[in-house]
């Protein structure tokens, strides 16, 4: 029997010289790990501007709500086609109309025999004569 690294590995002795020729050969270096990118350290974040809020227009409307002077005036109503039903601060009748009211805003209200709603705003000043008229077939206030 054959004595040697060959025979106890059952190696051929050809094959283990490549072998033991290829384990002393110098490895290649490894290339270079690529290096991580350095990382910034978090940066704050910005505190949120607060703007002003511009007043609101509801408070202008009730300033010269305000504004209007007590007193007595008249509110003169129409319609197209007259005959509406209309009411306004309690007051009922049917247009035309005419009604003493205290000075201030007001929503009048028009509904029709066949249906036909509507409102209107208007301002009535002291000793002056507010007109509204009402059309029903547009729905709207002149």
């Amino acid at each position: 029997k054959a004595a040697g690294p060959a025979a106890a590995t059952g190696v051929k002795p050809a094959l283990l010289a490549k072998m033991e020729a290829a384990a002393m050969e110098p490895k290649p270096p490894e290339p270079p790990k690529p290096e991580a990118a350095p990382v910034a350290p978090p940066q704050p974040k910005p505190e949120p501007v607060k703007v002003a809020e511009a007043p609101k227009p509801v408070a202008a409307a009730a300033a010269k709500e305000e504004s209007i002077p007590e007193g007595t005036g008249t509110l003169r109503v129409g319609s197209d086609p007259p005959g509406l039903k209309v009411t306004v601060a309690g007051n009922e009748g049917e247009t035309p109309m005419q009604v003493k009211l205290a000075s201030g805003r007001y929503t009048v209200e028009f509904a029709s025999a066949d249906g036909v709603r509507g409102e209107c705003r208007v301002k009535v000043l002291p000793d002056q004569t507010a007109k509204l008229k009402f059309s029903a077939d547009g729905k709207r206030c002149e």
